[in-house]
């Protein structure tokens, strides 16, 4: 009981806050890229059993004002010309293992974010002031680190940067419509942009995301109390305000973990030219089957339009 007084206090306390960022451009709240440093190249290994033969590493790359950007990269040693690079926000689990079960993706580079957020966010979080802050600063930065990662790849001397992808998977899809803007704004845009298995509507996401053994009191607190404090970071806010493209929407026919008006409305304020997919299945990552089919369509997009080889 105590909790739940204490989380509606909260919702009450941030109401302010949100007529404020409804008034408010969100990029202002989000923090910008700044200047990007020189970066660091860590845990770099040669995974010489694969075809072709791969090399692997984990980069810092410093930024003025979002922070130290960490993510993974995974790249044929031996290119032909210079690669298509897929950029990849997708779940809380680190780059680098996601690199490591990533599919082989041949004459193809990926990099994957390391997102600078708690690997697991509770309802009983929201009530440790000092957790909800970190939340909110990692949160905040995020859309940035995304931004400073394309960026990177952009400039990398194997990189074709006319081809570089970015793509947001489950959580990645909240954070990409935001990086895409601030990419966009310091001349990253990337060549086409791939959403999947997300949806718009903050608070919509953390009702059904925290939905499972929360006391109903509780959830509705946590869901507002986190549609407040993320409002910047919504796709909502930043999915009609997107320039160029192609994009790709893709989503599964049963996937019990993004409700079905927060796929419509990914799918609806994506500005064109965009193609809607929907694959049958549930949650990418939770699903072998739904992730390898959400890879093969990824795939066939990506090649139609000749900004990836065939794998």
């Amino acid at each position: 009981m105590r909790a739940a007084l204490v989380l509606l206090a909260l919702v009450a306390a941030s109401a302010g806050l949100l007529a404020y960022q409804a008034l408010r451009d969100p990029l202002a709240a989000l923090a910008p890229v700044g200047a990007i440093g020189e970066s660091i190249v860590q845990d770099e290994a040669l995974v010489a059993r694969s075809d072709p033969p791969l090399l692997v590493h984990r980069v810092a790359l410093p930024t003025s004002e979002a922070g130290v950007v960490r993510f993974a990269v995974r790249r044929p040693v031996q290119a032909e010309g210079h690669l298509p690079v897929v950029v990849l926000a997708a779940g809380l689990r680190k780059g680098r293992d996601q690199v490591a079960d990533a599919p082989a993706m041949g004459q193809t580079a990926l990099v994957v974010l390391e997102y600078p957020l708690p690997r697991r966010v509770r309802v009983i979080d929201l009530l440790n002031p000092a957790s909800l802050v970190r939340l909110y600063r990692g949160a905040m930065r995020a859309p940035a680190q995304l931004a400073a990662a394309a960026a990177w790849a952009r400039a990398q001397p194997w990189a074709d940067p006319d081809r570089v992808v970015l793509v947001g998977a489950s959580l990645g899809s909240i954070v990409a419509p935001a990086a895409w803007r601030l990419a966009d704004g310091i001349g990253a845009r990337p060549a086409a942009g791939a959403f999947g298995y997300g949806g718009a509507d903050i608070q919509a996401l953390a009702e059904a995301g925290l939905a499972k053994g929360t006391n109903p009191v509780l959830l509705w607190g946590a869901s507002r109390l986190l549609g407040t404090i993320l409002a910047p970071l919504d796709p909502l806010r930043h999915l009609p305000a997107m320039r160029g493209g192609p994009f790709l929407i893709l989503s599964g026919t049963a996937d019990g973990l993004i409700p079905e008006r927060s796929v419509r409305l990914l799918e609806t304020l994506t500005p064109q030219p965009k193609t809607i997919i929907a694959m049958p299945g549930g949650h990418v990552g939770d699903e072998a089957a739904a992730t390898a089919a959400a890879v093969g369509a990824l795939k066939g997009w990506l090649v139609e339009r000749g900004l990836a080889q065939a794998w």
